[in-house]
């Protein structure tokens, strides 16, 4: 089907609109209900914003509801000292329609896609209004979508679009002119005919709605609140997690025997979403091949849906642990218990999400929130598009943010941003007061719209012209890395699927995302390319790439469950984790277990990898002396069954990557092996896939071996 005949079948039509008349008087409608208690005001929690006026404020009621669930709003707009000109028009839109690209899947949008209708009384989404001011008359207007991405990379394109009434804008005009105080009551999912009201989106987590009045947008989206980092100012709803389903178990997966170990505990519901309403006696269970330990705990709704406790496995060996609640439960990962204290320890983390106030739909302070206490995430960074973060005020709350939830020892938060340019790639900063935030070159003749300046343009030495007076920088990625490198700050870049792995620097681009939750390209394929022929020194880790859900969500195959009717050709997919081995949690630890390229990433499993040579570990150069051979030892521990394991070799000799050891139909959820490469006869690359049964896969770094002379 045509997306535009989609689109108007889904809301009726392309625009809609009704005239409504007024109520008798304001007395007369309080009293009769069409505004609700008299006094229903006075509880309220009212926002006021540039964009609406002087002393125009805008309140949303209920504030809280839960996921799914079927409800009436009421928006209650107070006029200021303005009023509302006959003519001039309020508008609103939803939280689910003021990101950048507008990629959704339906059951994660207000409404199911289109928030609101004005036609169908009967249907779900039914919305009208109502004035205080007997004289008043007012007319409704549903925008429509305007495509994937209306104006897109335009620094207006947000505000375009509300002016050409696109991303299904709400906008309340004025038949007549309404005078200061009057109150505008709209109503949103109005049941009085039969509708159902609106259905809340899937996703637990804070909505914001953006109220503004068309005559007052400005000229560019920096300047509205939620380019600035203005949420204050703005009413929300906050969706609640359905009842939890599971309960999702994560540990430290190497330890030392006799050592303290700390065990956490989420309760999540069907879509993976924190329970913070849970309570319940749980019982954990960690057992291996010798021995088993139990507890008995307790979490209570002021846990707010996660706790952890400390215990102590005193065998070695292979441990998991087991958390059961009334009906539900959950294991962890794998836990490998030791004779010695781990020299490294494995920390896993997701270093690639988006936020509100750049080119998503998800508050800041709910990836930094979701990632530690509903994924068990040791550590994150929320890295917004340098080219589309709206202000220096936003720019500065995130740095904020990330100070304020990083607690050494227990939670790292990392500075970081995407840079787009020729390409793509994350820059990170171990001292968030080092955090440059470098322009997108095919943006710099815009450097002087930043007011203030809180972005630095980045020096390009040279360009050609791709088109009569638009220059082409045929170099940006190489001068990003370059700049990030001068800048002589402990910093380092990762890239993803639209980097230009062609031209980094690897001693700034230490890592390769070889999966995020929408991958576009076959990454495996482009990193043995790129490791071998290319000879690129570049460890292997994970990430989400997060627009629409938190940090570490664990939503299997979002795109399987919810296509998007627009976008059909893109998949999307669980999102991905990295895991870094570090001696301990902090930002200078990771930081040197990245640079070493100790880490491995998974397309969302927990799944625990150690792969060695001898005294080399994942991410090392090591020599091979003559008539030696590489001898590698491997563990891999699955959260599922293992289907097949493969250890990957490029040889200088033959320039091509094969399969040295395969192994399929394993069955086990573990598995341990002693390999020899009995054909090494020259310098070679060495890395492990492992594959589960349920499609969980991980990647290792490289080893490289080196034949010594």
């Amino acid at each position: 089907m045509d997306r535009r005949k989609f689109m108007k079948n889904l809301c009726g039509s392309s625009v809609m609109m009704t005239i409504l008349p007024a109520a008798n008087s304001f007395a007369q409608s309080m009293n009769t209900g069409l505004f609700g208690n008299k006094d229903h005001m006075k509880d309220l929690r009212f926002f006021s914003n540039p964009l609406l006026g002087n002393t125009t404020k805008v309140s949303v009621s209920p504030d809280k509801v839960q996921s799914e669930s079927y409800n009436t709003f009421t928006f209650t707009i107070v006029l200021g000292e303005d009023g509302l000109a006959k003519g001039e028009s309020i508008g609103i839109v939803s939280g689910s329609n003021i990101d950048r690209w507008q990629f959704s899947w339906p059951d994660q949008m207000w409404g199911c896609q289109c928030p609101w209708q004005t036609e169908r009384s009967q249907d779900d989404n039914y919305i009208t209004a109502r004035c205080s001011n007997s004289d008043a008359e007012l007319e409704l207007k549903v925008g429509e979508l305007g495509g994937f991405k209306p104006y897109c990379n335009e620094r207006a394109h947000l505000v375009r679009s509300l002016k050409d009434r696109l991303r299904y804008v709400l906008e309340i005009k004025a038949g007549s002119e309404l005078r200061p105080g009057d109150v505008i009551t709209v109503t949103w999912g109005d049941k009085r005919e039969g509708s159902e009201g609106v259905k809340a989106p899937i996703t637990a987590m804070k909505y914001y709605f953006m109220p503004f009045r068309f005559s007052l947008l400005p000229a560019l989206d920096s300047k509205t609140p939620v380019r600035r980092g203005g949420f204050d100012m703005l009413p929300s709803i906050t969706v609640a997690a359905k009842s939890a389903v599971r309960l999702y178990v994560t540990a430290q997966p190497f330890v030392q025997a006799g050592k303290d170990i700390e065990v956490k505990i989420s309760a999540l519901d069907e879509y993976f979403s924190l329970d913070e309403n849970f309570s319940g006696d749980i019982k954990l269970t960690v057992e291996g091949e010798n021995e088993t330990i139990t507890r008995s705990l307790k979490m209570s709704a002021a846990d707010k849906g996660s706790i952890s406790t400390k215990l102590k496995i005193n065998k070695t060996g292979w441990f998991k642990a087991k958390a059961s609640s009334k009906n539900i439960n959950g294991y962890s990962n794998y836990i490998i218990a030791g004779e010695e204290e781990p020299e490294n320890k494995v920390y896993f983390g997701d270093m690639h999400c988006h936020t509100l106030d750049c080119d998503a739909t998800v508050p800041r302070e709910h990836h930094f929130e979701y990632a530690r206490s509903a994924a068990g995430l040791d550590f994150i960074s929320v890295s917004c598009h340098a080219s589309h973060l709206g202000s220096k005020q936003a720019w500065d709350n995130l740095l904020d943010k990330t100070e304020l939830y990083h607690e050494p020892g227990s939670f790292v938060t990392f500075a970081g941003y995407e840079w787009a340019g020729d390409g793509h790639c994350n820059a990170y900063f171990v001292n968030t007061g080092d955090a440059e935030l470098f322009y997108n070159p095919a943006l710099e003749q815009e450097a002087e719209l930043d007011d203030p300046k809180f972005r630095t343009p980045v020096p390009i030495p040279g360009t050609r012209e791709k088109k009569p007076g638009k220059p082409y920088f045929v170099k940006g990625v190489i001068d990003f890395l370059e700049a990030v490198n001068k800048l002589n700050v402990p910093a380092f870049v990762i890239g993803h699927c639209h980097t230009r792995y062609q031209f980094a620097d690897d001693n700034v681009m230490w890592l390769f995302e070889m999966h995020t939750t929408h991958q576009v390209s076959d990454q495996e394929k482009r990193f043995q390319q790129f490791v071998g022929a290319a000879g690129k020194y570049f460890g292997v880790c994970g990430g989400s790439d997060n627009h629409r859900l938190p940090a570490g969500s664990m939503m299997p195959n979002p795109g399987e469950k919810w296509p998007n009717p627009f976008v059909p050709d893109i998949c999307y997919n669980t999102a991905g984790l990295q895991a870094t081995f570090a001696n301990n949690l902090t930002r200078e630890s990771l930081y040197e277990g990245m640079k070493a390229r100790h880490c491995y990433g998974t397309n969302g499993c927990r799944m625990v990898i150690s792969f060695n040579c001898g005294g080399a570990m994942m991410g090392d150069k090591t020599e091979i002396g003559p008539g030696q051979k590489p001898r590698f030892s491997i563990k891999v521990g699955g959260t599922a069954p293992l289907k097949d394991i493969v250890l990957w070799k490029y040889s200088s000799e033959d320039r091509d990557w094969i399969e040295a050891e395969k192994f399929t139909d394993i069955g086990s959820d573990r598995w341990e092996a002693e390999l020899e490469d009995e054909k090494f006869s020259s310098d070679a690359i060495y890395y492990l896939r492992a594959v589960q049964a349920d499609g969980g896969t991980g990647w290792s770094s490289p080893i490289w071996a080196a034949k010594k002379a």
